[in-house]
């Protein structure tokens, strides 16, 4: 243990190079709408609970039901130059050649009570997601489960990670509360109180260097 950070835990990197802002166009008119269908090689399926654009605007996360996350990625080529989303190019159902999902742990969980949350990390290298049971964090590259924590109750509604530093992480609960969490030393730093239900959203401004929080108590709060 040196200065309170075990070295055997790890260390989330966020040195790797930023993601270009992904600028999405204005649609005007429905007859601008598209669609695809993500083609699902693991040749099971299961309901979609929620769904997050890669901040490269390359890929596209589907977390199901069932606590395992999907990704798929566009590719550079003739068809698609730039390797963004599009639905004129079908993606690629992507996995690490070890074969590995990225599942989350349910054990115990009834599904249809429960809520499913996900965020990814800026630099796009880690994800973090909940099905009702403890909240995993996985590495983008090999899926591998990185860490574990935040065992329920209460469970976890809510995720964001801090836009400057990929240990701290914003967690919003069941209960209420918010706790940030700092990966790096397993610990929560602090417990934040205030919502009357469960938490619905958080996001951070670097700007005006607040967390801002809502929950199914319908309010909007900023700390």
């Amino acid at each position: 243990m040196l200065d309170g950070v075990d070295p055997s835990k790890p260390r989330i990197d966020d040195s790797t190079e930023k993601p270009r802002p992904w600028q999405l166009a204005e649609i005007m008119d429905p007859a601008q709408c598209r669609k695809a269908t993500l083609p699902d090689t693991a040749g099971s399926s299961t309901k979609v609970v929620r769904l997050l654009y890669t901040n490269s605007g390359a890929g596209i996360l589907a977390l199901g039901l069932n606590g395992i996350q999907r990704l798929w990625k566009w590719v550079r080529n003739e068809q698609n130059p730039t390797g963004k989303a599009t639905t004129a190019v079908v993606p690629q159902h992507w996995q690490p050649n070890s074969g590995l999902l990225m599942t989350n742990d349910v054990s115990g969980v009834n599904p249809e009570e429960s809520n499913p949350c996900i965020a990814l990390s800026k630099n796009d290298s880690y994800v973090m997601s909940a099905a009702g049971g403890k909240v995993s964090l996985f590495n983008m590259m090999t899926f591998k489960v990185m860490t574990t924590f935040m065992q329920p109750p209460p469970a976890s509604t809510f995720l964001a990670f801090h836009p400057q530093d990929n240990n701290i992480i914003a967690i919003g609960m069941e209960d209420s509360t918010i706790h940030i969490y700092n990966v790096r030393v397993d610990e929560v730093k602090s417990k934040l109180k205030g919502h009357q239900k469960r938490i619905t959203g958080l996001a951070f401004s670097t700007t005006l260097n607040i967390l801002v929080s809502s929950g199914a108590d319908a309010q909007v709060r900023g700390c």
